[in-house]
């Protein structure tokens, strides 16, 4: 009996020895195969927000556009030779629509550059015409009195008549023609388109002629 209880001891200290031995090998059991260990703390990268400033940045060359303006061109002042050209148009224009047969017209304006007339006065208030004056007078007295019963033409005082001259100069006239059958129809026809003028002034303005072929 005293050998069995003695063999029992030894099994019983040798099976603690070993159990020591087996724990004291680890305190934890190894991971299992494909088990995911702790995950690393992700860094946060965002930068401090930082507002954005107002205005121009440093460095910034643009500028505003600007509109160019268009240059100012000064008028050019007209010549006595374009005015005396064109009266010379406008006389060639009347010559075409008028024939000499000693029929009444009324003649509304006879001039030359230079001339001085006390009863009328330029655009300008002056009593003496230059040639630019003589071809305004003209184109407001057809813009006025014109009709198609009473065409208003320019003609030369050399194209008719006595081919009247003075001091050598011809005059431009101006003429209300048509169907005049007398006299006294070319007076009411002026006594009609200027009745706002005095009789002095109607009769230095509006006179009764006859167109005769010259000689």
């Amino acid at each position: 009996m005293l050998v069995l209880a003695a063999a029992a001891a030894v099994v019983l200290v040798a099976f603690g020895i070993g159990a020591i031995v087996v724990l004291g090998q680890g305190g934890k059991p190894e991971a299992e195969a494909g088990s995911i260990g702790e995950r690393p703390t992700a860094v946060d990268t965002t930068l401090p927000y930082e507002p954005v400033p107002e205005g121009p940045v440093d460095g910034d060359t643009t500028t505003e556009e600007t509109t160019p303006t268009e240059a100012t061109v000064a008028p050019v002042e007209e010549t006595e030779e374009a005015a005396l050209a064109e009266l010379e148009e406008l006389a060639a224009q009347g010559l075409t629509q008028v024939s000499f047969r000693g029929q009444y017209a009324a003649q509304i304006a006879s001039k030359y550059p230079g001339i001085h007339d006390k009863l009328q006065t330029t655009a300008a208030g002056s009593h003496t015409f230059t040639a630019a004056d003589i071809r305004d007078e003209h184109r407001q007295l057809a813009s006025a009195h014109s009709s198609p019963e009473h065409p208003v033409i320019l003609l030369r005082s050399t194209d008719y008549g006595k081919r009247q001259q003075v001091n050598g100069r011809h005059l431009w006239v101006t003429f209300a023609i048509g169907d005049f059958p007398d006299r006294q129809s070319v007076l009411d026809w002026c006594d009609n388109q200027f009745a706002e003028l005095t009789a002095d002034e109607r009769a230095n303005q509006c006179a009764v002629r006859k167109l005769n072929p010259g000689r």
